[in-house]
């Protein structure tokens, strides 16, 4: 059964939140404690996959989310993981998981008027 486009929404905010939970407990305990790499990956690659299976109309609704970068993201993380930089995985838990979440909640724009 495929999944709605709010379903995937839905599924990028709980996500965000586990990768929000992550760097609530700051950048040392993120890089020192074992279990928090892995995790925040995970939660990463979860937001990637549900970016790349968004319909063209709601990436559409949301053009202040750097949508390709996510699903870019999610690549490297599944595929090319032993290139992840542990500073840039926790500047994306810092500063991008923030912005996205309140980009999201801000809430989608009017679709764009059809050609």
């Amino acid at each position: 059964m495929s999944r709605s486009d709010s379903e995937r929404i839905g599924g990028i905010l709980k996500a965000a939140e586990i990768a929000g939970r992550v760097a609530a407990e700051g950048r040392q305990a993120f890089l020192d404690d074992w279990k928090n790499i892995p995790t925040a990956e995970r939660a990463l690659h979860i937001i990637g996959e549900a970016a790349s299976k968004l319909s063209d109309e709601t990436i559409a609704r949301y053009p202040d989310v750097p949508w390709r970068q996510i699903r870019r993201f999610r690549t490297l993380i599944t595929h090319e993981y032993h290139k992840v930089d542990r500073e840039a995985l926790w500047e994306t838990l810092e500063k991008s998981v923030p912005t996205l979440v309140g980009t999201i909640l801000d809430g989608p724009k009017e679709s764009p008027p059809a050609k």
